[in-house]
């Protein structure tokens, strides 16, 4: 809980940077919970995540198709799922 009148409690923090054109740059958004530790995200122009890495190291990362699909995805055991054919 969060108290508004001084900004005591439990807080989350959000910081981000985003590439000039916001279409084709890459940027970061990095998540910050109660307990000081990071969530780091990069994303594209779109703000579609491209990687996220937890506090614990464990990455996941996904592509996107044209039509705002996820192209490929990997979990943080390095396994994709399959897809139909």
């Amino acid at each position: 809980m969060v108290n508004n009148s001084t900004g005591a409690g439990n807080t989350s923090v959000f910081n981000w940077a985003l590439g000039p054109d916001n279409t084709s740059s890459e940027g970061f958004v990095q998540i910050t919970d109660p307990r000081g530790k990071n969530t780091l995200e990069t994303v594209d122009g779109y703000w579609r995540t491209k990687t996220t890495e937890d506090p614990l190291g464990h990455k996941r990362s996904k592509s996107w198709g044209p039509d705002n699909d996820i192209a490929t995805a990997t979990d943080a055991m390095g396994a994709s799922p399959r897809t139909a054919t």
